[in-house]
């Protein structure tokens, strides 16, 4: 969380500017008092406290001025107020609030809530769940005040890490000539880590000649994905908004030029066909019950066995690692490289505990999420995030792996 050297304590022993507190006190006063709109003598009273010295990053009761006009919404004072300090946006109440945020849906304890999150995550929150041009115009204002560059340097470094470990996991699995390899990489639905770390694997696959690229599509929204894409393009808005960040992913595959196959086409509608003693959820919403999972294993592995001698990259969610691997023996086919990036399971999967601990066995390589960069990367549309993994990615490219290394490594 970020401070500021300008807050001030409303209390004249510590605070030898008595005089710019009482005005800055009276501008938080008027700034964050229930209403619902500002007036117009209200916007002058705002600017006539400011341009004589009133302090725009004084807070108190662990609210402040900046998250209020957000919260309400208030464009051109948050423009005029940023535009003269920008370091406003840094200020943070006291971390001890978090632990008495609640869920609770009254007004009063919903505004507190909102009060734990800093602007930008708060300007992102507001933009995801209001979605009309005056959000999104605050959330483009605050995003162009907030020091983005200092999280970018964190993000390069966790690039780099998990770059040397899946680098070195992946090259040394296609040392393995007897069988294809199969990356099989386990992803968590909307989830950051997962969008970078399946990017970096998917780059270094690609760098070492892997041709034939999976993902946990069906039939029907593969055909869907061009038009959401675009939808995506005009919006320009937060990763999170009204999108799943799988489609991050894929983004960063097309990025590439890369042949992408369905793999999933047991959850398509259209194609389902009962299989053995596995019947098909009449009802898609069922998709992800125990036994939908394993029939849609079954079709997973008769796709990727479709491809003759060839090393392939799949995407899967983490919840099929376990059947693919150990009920379809997936390992009898191919030299079989599973990555989990799943912190968290989603609760609508019934896998069992047998399947939970096996993600985190020594059959799989687990990637742990050490870094805590989920409200900047919240803030970030698609394009910006997936813009600066590439860029970080290609510098990356190993000198010491010639084409024709490349193709020898990915022959098997």
């Amino acid at each position: 969380m970020f401070s500021s050297s300008k807050l001030y304590i409303n209390n004249s022993k510590e605070n030898p500017h008595s005089e710019i507190n009482s005005l800055s006190k009276k501008l938080y006063d008027l700034v964050c008092k229930q209403r619902d709109f500002f007036t117009e003598e209200e916007r002058q009273n705002v600017k006539y406290l400011l341009h004589n010295g009133a302090d725009p990053c004084y807070y108190e009761k662990n609210k402040t001025i900046v998250q209020s006009l957000i919260i309400q919404q208030e464009f051109d004072l948050l423009d005029f107020i940023l535009s003269k300090s920008p370091e406003s946006c840094l200020t943070i109440p006291s971390l001890g609030i978090y632990d008495q945020c609640t869920g609770d849906k009254t007004i009063k304890q919903e505004m507190f809530f909102l009060s734990c999150f800093d602007p930008l995550h708060l300007a992102t929150k507001f933009t995801k769940e209001i979605g009309n041009e005056k959000s999104y115009k605050i959330y483009q204002l605050i995003k162009k005040y907030y020091p983005i560059d200092k999280y970018i340097n964190e993000l390069n470094n966790m690039i780099d890490e998990l770059y040397n470990v899946i680098f070195q996991k992946i090259s040394t699995a296609m040392l393995d000539k007897k069988r294809p390899l199969l990356i099989l990489f386990g992803e968590e639905h909307n989830s950051y880590f997962t969008i970078i770390s399946q990017c970096i694997a998917i780059y270094i696959a690609k760098q070492l000649g892997v041709t034939t690229y999976f993902r946990e599509e069906d039939k029907t929204r593969k055909k869907s994905f061009k038009q959401i894409l675009k939808m995506i393009e005009e919006m320009r808005a937060p990763i999170g908004s009204s999108i799943k960040t799988l489609y991050s992913v894929r983004m960063f595959m097309n990025k590439l030029h890369l042949n992408i196959l369905p793999a999933d086409l047991g959850s398509d509608g259209v194609s389902l066909k009962p299989i053995g003693d596995y019947t098909i959820p009449k009802n898609l919403e069922e998709r992800d019950t125990l036994e939908a999972i394993r029939y849609r294993n079954k079709i997973m592995a008769s796709e990727f066995k479709k491809v003759d001698r060839k090393n392939i990259f799949a995407e899967v969610g983490a919840a099929h690692l376990y059947g693919l691997l150990i009920e379809e023996k997936l390992s009898d086919f191919y030299n079989v490289l599973p990555f989990n990036s799943a912190n968290i399971i989603q609760k609508q999967h019934n896998v069992t505990q047998q399947q939970l601990d096996f993600l985190h066995s020594s059959q799989v390589v687990t990637l742990e999420n050490r870094w805590n960069l989920l409200i900047t990367l919240e803030a970030l549309s698609p394009f910006e995030l997936i813009d600066m993994i590439y860029r970080r990615l290609e510098q990356h490219i190993d000198p010491m792996i010639s084409m024709t290394s490349r193709v020898k490594l990915a022959t098997p």
